[in-house]
């Protein structure tokens, strides 16, 4: 039963490999970010992503989508072919996939955040008034903020509209306080 299974100290995943089955036999390994401590990330074992993924859809249909079915979504974060060993990336790829319209779209690829491009779609969800959800580690965020605060814009999405902070600014931005943020 998962409840026989000991907390452990988050350090123990960059320590130790914690597996109830072989390594090689896993169909993913997922690594920590490396921010709390660069010389080692930690790994996390799965042997199926059935599990986790059935968990991501139904609690990010319940909190998430709230009994919208699909939403055009951006996604503020790099893909998981570019980021295979993250898990944050499957996660929004399956947030994509399972609950996006079709013109949904990344808006981060190896050259950056395409800042052009995400404004251009704020601007048309905007005037056509339809909810849009964008989503995206804290750090991209700040990113989007910082280039609307140079270029002089804002925005106001429209009502039914979600922004989504999966939280870190990994050492990719400036941190803000909640607050500020």
């Amino acid at each position: 039963h998962w409840r026989d299974i000991p907390a452990v100290p988050i350090d123990a995943f960059k320590e130790l490999t914690l597996s109830c089955v072989p390594p090689q036999n896993c169909e993913r390994v997922f690594m920590t970010s490396g921010t709390t401590r660069a010389d080692t990330k930690g790994r996390h074992y799965h042997p199926q992503l059935q599990v986790y993924d059935l968990s991501m859809k139904r609690y990010f249909a319940e909190r998430f989508m709230r009994g919208v079915e699909r939403l055009p979504m951006g996604i503020l974060f790099p893909t998981e072919a570019m980021m295979p060993n993250s898990s944050l990336a499957h996660y929004l790829a399956l947030a994509l996939s399972e609950f996006g319209t079709e013109d949904s779209k990344y808006f981060v690829d190896a050259d950056g955040m395409d800042i052009d491009g995400l404004c251009l779609t704020l601007q048309q969800v905007q005037r056509e008034g339809r909810p849009y959800a964008l989503l995206g580690a804290t750090y991209s965020f700040v990113h989007l903020l910082d280039a609307l605060k140079e270029r002089g814009l804002s925005f106001r999405l429209p009502p039914g509209s979600r922004l989504f902070d999966t939280g870190g600014f990994k050492g990719q931005s400036r941190e803000l306080e909640l607050d500020d943020f």
